[in-house]
């Protein structure tokens, strides 16, 4: 499947003709597969898979980073009366969890890694957040207001790093998913 992704995304016409959600996904895998945002892989990926400018000789030898597959935020109710919003790629989370008269939580799993070395960054933004881990999965507070809340809500991508790994979120989605969670904890959005 990513190969044919692959394939698609080396064959696709100037940036004119892709759409724009296409657009977005190519841009979210260029910075998944790179170091960051500011790195020189991750601008010349972008200008050359998905903008379509000529590459530079060197460049064009160098194969393209693979696609990451679409993550489509979900909502949803649990266990007495929690709910829940997240995105889950390849085998790890991001999610915002709460319950009616409790505090909003943000959980991480699949990356591992010990809750004093981790971090956020939302659109290239750092947040500094302590975390606990519980059962494999890192928690944060992300309470209606907090800052991270708000970046999750309205943000791009979320990048988290762990001494376990490292992912990029994708956040489209994530404002209405969230929304749909506070507003089943009757919590302000």
């Amino acid at each position: 499947m990513a190969a044919v992704a692959l394939l698609a995304a080396a064959t696709l016409p100037a940036r004119a003709q892709m759409d724009p959600e296409e657009e977005q996904r190519c841009v979210w895998s260029c910075l998944a597969n790179s170091p960051g945002a500011d790195s020189a892989e991750y601008n010349a990926c972008v200008a050359q898979v998905c903008m379509g400018d000529a590459a530079p000789a060197e460049a064009q030898s160098q194969p393209a980073a693979p696609a990451v597959p679409r993550a489509v935020w979900t909502a949803g109710a649990g266990q007495g009366g929690a709910r829940y919003a997240g995105v889950e790629l390849a085998g790890r989370s991001l999610t915002f969890l709460c319950q009616r008269g409790g505090p909003g939580l943000m959980a991480i799993a699949g990356l591992g890694g010990d809750a004093q070395a981790v971090g956020v960054t939302v659109d290239g933004r750092a947040h500094r957040l302590p975390f606990v881990a519980r059962n494999g999965i890192l928690y944060t507070a992300a309470d209606p207001g907090s800052p991270i809340l708000g970046a999750l809500l309205g943000g791009s991508v979320a990048e988290v790093a762990t001494r376990g790994g490292s992912a990029a979120f994708p956040l489209a989605g994530s404002g209405a998913a969230i929304r749909s969670a506070l507003k089943g904890c009757g919590l302000p959005s």
